[in-house]
């Protein structure tokens, strides 16, 4: 007993109470996105017919594609420069009204291309629902803006609330609309959609109002400072989407949107696989510029290494879960409607372990100011995936698309370790040491005596 209060204390005394309560903040976040999508999963599946539910998978896919492009632009830049507390009134304004403008980008790209995107893919609703999102893409300008400058200050909480909101609204609208039987259309999901968006919005400014601080005269130089940073974040953001979506956007333009509604299950039981790699990239980044400051790039090393092998210790034991009883998740989650999809669900598990080494990649190099760097890394494994999608539907179909994404996923791999181990002296051994001592940690925590 008196052993583990010493491990306990000693725990405390390093430091790490941020990545304690962080880390339970966070990835208290997560869980809430991941169960709550997969209440409305369980719902949609079940209120639309399959044509319509892959539809609404391709919009889900678009918008989140246009939400993470604007995260990108505005949240990275913020959140580095954010920590020169002399400078915080100028970085908030310049960042507030780089989010409008990129808000005004989209939106108007969306006005002229739905129509496009929908006949491209032969359903002409989703031109109507692209423009009805516009709504909600204007009221995520102050969301945005609450929740990145809670994360400058190392603050989660607001978030976390916040997100639940979203989601909760959502859920809410779409369960009690299922249980009045009213006929739920795709635009209507989208006009739910922008309702739990306004009232997220309403809960982030409660935590946030504290943070809120403008200056009146805008400061051009931190403008241009935040945009030279934000658009190589904004060009990963676009090239990382492009490596998440391509094998859902590739599958329906090649083959149809009903092979995207049988291939989303997998991705969606996948997605909580990714729950703890998610978690530590959310909160390693703030910390991790704090850091290099202080200790320089050695610090970027031992803390890659550390948070991998953190990761995979948690998501190793699910995906071989998962990989062993995939027929069985499938019936239980989606029906047997989807059962061809457990085979699809097994690729999609193990590219869910390679995940951690490149997504930290990614937030290690954002942190030690390697931006563009990590854009074009990014951008030759989105091309790398495309290349690869192509070849395998074409020859495999459905499960092809799952077979081009592994094999994307394995060369981005072998190249970014290569460049860690070149020029940040990441070791590959290191990362497994971690992993098993973060077994055996826990192993003393739970089961010493």
């Amino acid at each position: 007993m008196n052993k583990l209060i010493a491990i306990k204390a000693l725990w405390k005394k390093r430091g790490n109470s941020y990545w304690i309560r962080s880390g339970a903040l966070t990835l208290t976040n997560r869980l809430l996105v991941t169960g709550f999508g997969f209440l409305n999963f369980f719902l949609l599946i079940r209120i639309l017919n399959q044509n319509f539910y892959g539809l609404w998978m391709l919009f889900i896919s678009l918008t989140t594609v246009v939400e993470l492009i604007k995260s990108g632009f505005i949240r990275n830049p913020l959140i580095r420069f954010g920590q020169h507390p002399e400078s915080k009134l100028a970085i908030y304004t310049a960042s507030f009204l780089l989010n409008i403008f990129m808000t005004i980008l989209l939106s108007v790209f969306l006005l002229l291309f739905a129509g496009r995107l929908g006949a491209y893919w032969d359903y002409p609703q989703l031109q109507q629902m692209l423009h009805i999102y516009i709504i909600a893409l204007v009221l995520l300008i102050p969301l945005n803006h609450f929740d990145y400058i809670q994360h400058a200050n190392l603050s989660f909480k607001g978030t976390t609330f916040s997100e639940f909101t979203r989601q909760f609204v959502f859920f809410v609208c779409l369960s009690g609309a299922y249980l009045l039987h009213y006929s739920i259309s795709l635009a209507s999901l989208v006009y739910f959609q922008a309702i739990a968006i306004g009232m997220s919005t309403l809960v982030s400014f409660v935590f946030a109002r504290r943070y809120l601080q403008f200056s009146m005269k805008l400061d051009w130089q931190w403008v241009r400072a935040l945009f030279s940073d934000g658009k190589y974040t904004f060009g990963t953001s676009v090239s990382s989407m492009l490596m998440r979506n391509t094998d859902t956007w590739m599958l329906a333009s090649m083959k149809s949107p009903l092979e995207v509604a049988l291939y989303n299950p997998a991705l969606r039981i996948a997605n909580l696989l990714e729950i703890p790699a998610l978690t530590m990239a959310s909160i390693l980044l703030p910390k991790l510029t704090q850091q290099i400051a202080e200790g320089g790039l050695n610090t970027a090393r031992h803390l890659y290494e550390k948070s991998v092998g953190v990761i995979l210790c948690s998501v190793l034991p699910s995906a071989l879960l998962v990989i062993i009883f995939a027929e069985k998740t499938v019936i239980l989650i989606a029906g047997e409607d989807y059962l061809s999809t457990a085979s699809v669900l097994r690729i999609t598990a193990v590219y869910a372990l390679l995940l951690p080494f490149n997504r930290q990649f990614g937030v290690t190099m954002d942190a030690i100011g390697k931006a563009r760097i990590n854009m074009l890394c990014v951008l030759r494994d989105a091309l790398l995936n495309v290349i690869f999608n192509y070849i395998f539907i074409t020859k495999y179909g459905l499960i092809g698309a799952a077979y081009g994404t592994v094999t994307a996923y394995l060369f981005a791999l072998v190249a970014n370790q290569w460049y860690l181990r070149k020029h940040l002296q990441v070791s590959f051994l290191q990362i497994i040491r971690h992993t098993l001592l973060t077994y055996k940690n826990i192993y003393q925590l739970c089961f010493h005596r």
